[in-house]
């Protein structure tokens, strides 16, 4: 077990996770009692809110996935954009 968490990229992973997950599980449950309380919608009419929400964070995470693997190539070797 040691030898598993004991690389760099494993905590930057841990360390991504431990600072996200909140986040997206602040939004995953607030969301539905916004909908609610705010504009009165019922569970059956807010999913299309919901869902909209949801793809365009699925978009914004690709897009994240595209600039930083486009920066990356743009400076060179992993190596020397790690420094």
């Amino acid at each position: 077990m040691a030898g598993l968490a004991g690389g760099s990229p494993n905590w930057a992973i841990i360390a991504a996770k431990f600072l996200v997950d909140p986040i997206w599980w602040f939004y995953l449950f607030w969301i539905p009692d916004f909908l609610h309380r705010r504009f009165g919608l019922n569970l059956s009419q807010i999913g299309t809110p919901i869902v909209t929400i949801y793809v365009i964070s699925d978009a914004g995470s690709v897009a994240g996935g595209w600039c930083s693997s486009r920066m990356m190539k743009a400076v060179g070797p992993q190596t020397r954009a790690a420094r």
